[in-house]
């Protein structure tokens, strides 16, 4: 589980591993707490190919920033 917090309204949250965009799949929940602030990431079942940098991205008609984290894996899987 990846979360951040995030100031600002309105927000466009987005999160990505490497380039790739990532979006609510099967093993993707994206989600946005508005009240909170918080922006999450779970990746349900972890596996060795999920190793990498993953970055929130948000922004809004005054800017944008980022924040990012390394995803490192061991053992052969991981089920959340």
């Amino acid at each position: 589980i990846f979360e951040c917090r995030i100031e600002g309204n309105p927000l466009n949250i987005k999160w990505f591993k490497g380039d790739n965009e990532l979006k609510n799949q099967f093993r993707y929940k994206i989600s946005f707490d508005e009240k909170t602030g918080i922006a999450k990431l779970i990746i349900t079942t972890v596996l060795e190919d999920d190793a990498g940098i993953y970055f929130c991205k948000a922004s809004n008609q005054l800017g944008e920033d980022s924040t990012s984290c390394s995803l490192i894996p061991y053992g052969n899987e991981f089920n959340l």
